[in-house]
């Protein structure tokens, strides 16, 4: 059986244009999850409600596989590398927390998921909100709102060619920040490109399976032009579309 056979037997259709990036990425994860799936189980301890869906899991389900597993996402904090993904919202998600939302999302050392909401920009700038703070002048982008969790928090998403220390790799040279001293040093020097959220995203260990066993999400390779794109309010329409497009295209 080939492993495109086997795409149409667990009801997957991937969420890339044959030949793109995205099939390049999927694949890889795709073949790490199948033979993990052949004979090995799950690197982190699901609830019973998890375990009962994975056992259902569609190919779809399994590329998140390799966001579960360790085996990349330890070293993606110590390393320049990293396997962030893109989460698309899927419309049926009505959480006002994520409806329309596009996550950048990877995992932690502890096996727990975590991002930020990229197309969710605030209606203030750092320095609008802290006029008379010196260093703050320099940031007049508006303060993204990157989720539920810490929303009194201040974390940022930054490009940078070396991950510094205490920052999280998540794909090529875009890592997090989500220690309070590194996110200090990127406001007195500032890499070339970085933006501030108030809050982040976060899943405890097999959750974020869970509510995509549910059809949640849509999962799309990430990139960094999109991450730091200016204009956001069309981004969760278009990343839908090619994901849905894609998706009738292999029916």
């Amino acid at each position: 059986m080939s492993l495109r056979d086997y795409y149409k037997i667990r009801g997957y259709l991937p969420s890339c244009s044959p030949g793109s990036a995205d099939t390049k990425f999927i694949l890889q994860r795709v073949l790490r999850a199948y033979f993990k799936m052949r004979g090995h189980v799950p690197s982190y301890s699901p609830n019973s409600e998890a375990i009962s869906l994975i056992l259902k899991w569609p190919l779809r389900l399994l590329l998140f596989a390799a966001l579960l597993g360790p085996a990349t996402m330890s070293s993606a904090q110590t390393v320049d590398t990293g396997n962030g993904v893109f989460l698309v919202a899927s419309p049926a998600l009505l959480d006002p927390n994520f409806r329309r939302s596009v996550v950048l999302v990877t995992q932690a050392a502890d096996g727990s998921s975590v991002g930020f909401i990229v197309n969710r920009p605030g209606q203030r700038s750092l320095a609008q909100i802290l006029p008379e703070h010196e260093v703050l002048k320099r940031f007049t982008e508006p303060l993204y709102l990157g989720g539920p969790v810490e929303t009194a928090g201040l974390f940022a998403v930054f490009r940078a060619s070396v991950n510094p220390p205490g920052a999280l790799r998540v794909i090529d040279d875009v890592s997090f920040a989500l220690d309070p001293a590194v996110v200090e040093r990127l406001l007195h020097a500032p890499p070339r490109r970085v933006r501030f959220f108030n809050g982040y995203a976060g899943w405890a260990p097999g959750q974020l399976a869970v509510e995509l066993a549910r059809g949640g999400w849509y999962l799309l390779n990430a990139d960094a032009n999109t991450v730091f794109r200016d204009d956001m309010d069309t981004l969760w329409e278009e990343l839908l579309l090619r994901a849905r497009a894609v998706t009738a295209s292999l029916r």
